[in-house]
């Protein structure tokens, strides 16, 4: 890899992975996989891990500042419903 934005695009995988952990080491391993290389499945997880970490810190961030402006009767609600989607999306 040479240039920034590989490292970017790795980067904004490991925040998609945040999102959607189902995400991000799939590229890792297919990156490992394309290069038949192991080292570049290790050479592409610290960006991703970096992401990931950037998209956690991103969601306590909202929530903290959610608890702070939004009335608690709407955050349970919220909850409550995200709970519901979760449970019959699987």
């Amino acid at each position: 890899m040479s240039g920034l934005w590989p490292w970017l695009t790795l980067f904004g995988l490991g925040a998609f992975h945040g999102i959607n952990p189902a995400m991000g080491w799939l590229f890792a391993v297919g990156l490992g996989l394309q290069e038949q290389k192991r080292m570049a499945v290790l050479r592409a997880l610290p960006p991703i891990a970096l992401g990931h970490a950037l998209s956690i810190g991103i969601i306590i961030a909202a929530v903290l500042l959610a608890r702070v402006t939004v009335p608690r009767s709407y955050l349970l609600l919220d909850c409550i419903a995200s709970f519901a989607h979760v449970t019959r999306t699987g």
